[in-house]
């Protein structure tokens, strides 16, 4: 590691175990701009526009640090950067933007739980601006890629894609699909109890 990212580190580390919001968010700035193309960059990057989105600060510098992680080309922090990314440019107005930024995502040679995630934002725009023919093929794709992470060995990545495919199911209007997947959903420990208790929300309405 270069001496001074590993200097920063140590900085940062201090600044966390000090609970000190400001100190962390500038020195992942700084780490973020002196390292940009690297994954600790994408990740100070990543975090620095979340923390200033969560703080109601600048939208636009809380963007800009998203650009920044996603044109790192780290796989984890990039696409998480995207999706984040889509959201924002979403909530603006901006669904062209933030298609292009999901589709990065859903397209990506990585078909993982991120890909998942992208199509089901892609979903959410598609059928908000009306596209229902698109959407109808960007569904297949979401279903299909959701059908394969379900056997995931990993649990986490299982139960998610069981209740992200429940869900659309339900929504969809296919109850007895819906069903089977939420159930399975909450059969193993993957689930954060806020996502247990929309399990439960959810078929408790089928």
């Amino acid at each position: 590691m270069d001496a001074n990212l590993e200097a920063l580190h140590k900085e940062l580390d201090a600044a966390i175990q000090a609970k000190d919001p400001e100190k962390i968010n500038l020195i992942r700035g700084k780490i973020g701009d002196q390292f940009p193309a690297t994954s600790a960059g994408a990740e100070a990057n990543f975090r620095l526009g979340i923390s200033l989105l969560m703080a109601g600060q600048s939208v636009e510098q809380a963007v800009e640090r998203l650009r920044k992680a996603a044109k790192a080309k780290q796989s984890t922090w990039t696409a998480q950067a995207r999706l984040s990314l889509g959201l924002v440019l979403k909530a603006q107005g901006k669904e062209q933007q933030a298609m292009f930024e999901l589709r990065k995502v859903a397209g990506g040679k990585t078909q993982d739980l991120a890909a998942a995630q992208a199509y089901g934002f892609m979903l959410i725009i598609l059928e908000d601006t009306g596209k229902k023919e698109e959407a109808q093929r960007t569904r297949k794709q979401y279903h299909a890629l959701l059908a394969h992470l379900v056997n995931e060995d990993d649990d986490e990545v299982s139960c998610l894609s069981h209740f992200m495919f429940g869900m659309d199911l339900k929504f969809s209007g296919d109850r007895q699909e819906a069903k089977k997947h939420l159930e399975a959903a909450k059969s193993k420990n993957g689930l954060k109890p806020e996502q247990a208790i929309q399990v439960e929300q959810a078929l408790a309405k089928l």
